[in-house]
């Protein structure tokens, strides 16, 4: 299995008892593919090239794409786009590109010593969005979480029920 689209892909094809299977598969590929990537790059020790300036992070340059839909999805709310690149530059958040859409995610560890995948917010193409779900779950599984939780807006419930959501709670606001 050569990369996430792969995965997800094959995961919407599969069931359930074989998912696990399919998740190790995943992340053993994305194991052996970074450890490539490492052994193949230049060992700069620090040092810049001559004249070169210095590109933006293959996690940057992702981000500069979905940076201006997020500020807009975000705009009233209680975080700030600078809180979320801020979370994700400390790696307390996780961002998942796709070609149109992303999704920004979060690992809560409870009391209780459950840990869940977060989804805080969602961008762009809504076919695409939900079809990076599969890899989430996957993932959600490699961070050792047992559930992902999305508070959103009511459409979502329909919208996931198809992928195994179920309402968990609900969530209600009043400005004072």
């Amino acid at each position: 299995m050569s990369n996430v689209a792969d995965y997800a892909a094959e995961r919407a094809a599969r069931t359930e008892p074989d998912a696990s299977e399919l998740d190790a598969a995943l992340a053993e590929g994305a194991s052996d593919e970074m450890l490539a990537a490492l052994a193949a790059a230049p060992d700069l020790q620090g040092e810049a090239l001559p004249g070169a300036t210095r590109p933006l992070s293959p996690l940057q340059a992702q981000w500069e794409r979905f940076r201006d839909r997020f500020a807009e999805a975000m705009a009233g709310g209680l975080y700030t786009i600078e809180d979320l690149e801020a979370m994700i530059a400390g790696g307390e958040a996780y961002l998942w590109p796709g070609a149109d859409a992303a999704i920004v995610t979060q690992v809560v560890a409870y009391p209780s010593g459950e840990k869940v995948l977060q989804t805080l917010w969602a961008v762009g193409d809504l076919k695409e969005v939900l079809a990076l779900e599969p890899a989430l779950c996957a993932s959600a599984r490699l961070l050792g979480c047992s559930r992902i939780l999305i508070e959103g807006r009511k459409g979502w419930e329909r919208l996931l029920k198809p992928a195994g959501y179920e309402p968990w709670s609900v969530t209600v606001s009043k400005v004072v």
